[in-house]
């Protein structure tokens, strides 16, 4: 399969891969399709959570100090 000059976009979707092999299919042994599909699909249900919970905790950090900066801001004029 002939490669494209500029596929940059390729070295994110192997940084997925190799994600994948590292952690569902090395090591492993598979009796079946099914049984690595599955596998997969839970290592991706994990990682997306994972995913979810650091970027909703992020944004309330976000969130937090901008209610800070609000406060001191409210703080430093009635003073």
């Amino acid at each position: 399969m002939p490669i494209p000059t500029y596929a940059s976009w390729l070295n994110l979707i192997e940084v997925e891969f190799r994600h994948i092999t590292e952690f569902v299919i090395s090591n492993s042994t598979f009796g079946s399709h099914h049984e690595i599909e599955r596998a997969c699909s839970a290592y991706l249900r994990r990682r997306n959570g994972d995913a979810r919970r650091n970027f909703d905790r992020r944004r309330a950090e976000k969130e937090a100090r901008r209610k800070r900066r609000a406060r001191a801001r409210r703080m430093g004029r009635a003073a």
